[in-house]
């Protein structure tokens, strides 16, 4: 989770820009309108078969282009940098690493 975390009452889920960038460039431009699944009915959905109480996570999937696999061409590779930026959140940078041996 992070960078930080919001209610849906400090902004307006529902048309926030969303950026991609690996090691600094622009993969994917997107918009939380353009989710396949909204939050509504996410939830409408998790709740058929559980109990959703104040204060649980709920993960959503990806808008049209959120896997960048479309411009990027490639697999990340270990030391590249990730970050996911959503308006009104803030951005979540992770740099690839390799697995443990």
């Amino acid at each position: 989770m992070g960078p930080c975390l919001v209610t849906s009452d400090q902004i307006d889920y529902n048309n926030l820009k969303m950026i991609v960038r690996i090691n600094g460039n622009l993969m994917a431009e997107d918009n939380s309108k353009d989710m396949y699944h909204k939050f509504p009915k996410i939830i409408a959905h998790i709740s058929q078969e559980e109990y959703l109480y104040p204060g649980d996570f709920i993960a959503s999937g990806t808008c049209p282009h959120g896997t960048a696999q479309d411009t990027i061409k490639r697999w990340l590779q270990p030391g590249d940098l990730l970050e996911l930026e959503i308006e009104g959140i803030g951005t979540i940078r992770n740099e690839i690493m390799r697995r443990p041996i």
